[in-house]
């Protein structure tokens, strides 16, 4: 576009000039060579002009221009400061989240380990009484003779354990499942 826009300048400037030569010519007496000099003339005035109107309406284009890009500038930077501004406030918040998070963990993490703890002792003792109740069992074992007296022997065992339980140093009486042992343990884990 702006080539064609110089090319149409560029002919209007020949045909004033022309114009200017043939009124010299015609009207004015001039001769062909003074004729064509004062086209020359107003041709390389008429491009000066040009010239010099196209550079005031560039200078003013470009001012306009850096009058943008320094707004735009400026602009970014306020949007920059802002980010940042709300970069440092989520990075405060991730810290103090995350220390929070750290003081609610550390009560939990310990309270985990002390169940774990119990549950290993537990299962410990299950297993010291598992093996007395198997060695029980296999020294009366031979001596049962009838499901009669299996059940009389395994009620006269329970009794005997009963009695034994109030004595310290005692074994714990067999749970019936993991489930018992683990409800056992969180009722008495709270008033830790």
């Amino acid at each position: 576009m702006l080539r064609l826009n110089s090319i149409f300048m560029a002919i209007c400037m020949l045909l004033i000039a022309g114009s200017i030569s043939a009124v010299g010519y015609l009207s004015y007496g001039f001769s062909r060579t003074d004729a064509a000099v004062v086209a020359i003339a107003a041709f390389t005035v008429l491009a000066l002009l040009n010239s010099a109107s196209t550079r005031t309406r560039d200078r003013a284009d470009i001012g306009d221009q850096i009058a943008d890009l320094s707004r735009a500038t400026a602009d970014l930077g306020r949007k920059v400061a802002e980010i940042e501004r709300r970069v440092e406030v989520v990075e405060a918040t991730l810290q103090s989240g995350g220390d929070k998070a750290r003081a609610v963990a550390e009560p939990l993490a310990a309270k985990i380990e002390l169940l774990g703890t119990q549950v290993r002792q537990l299962a410990d003792s299950v297993a010291v009484h598992d093996r007395a109740l198997l060695h029980r069992g296999a020294a009366s074992a031979p001596a049962a003779a009838s499901p009669a007296a299996d059940a009389k022997s395994k009620h006269i065992s329970a009794t005997r354990l009963g009695e034994h339980d109030s004595e310290p140093g005692a074994a714990l009486p067999r749970a019936d499942g993991l489930r018992d042992v683990l409800t056992r343990l969180t009722r008495k884990a709270p008033s830790d």
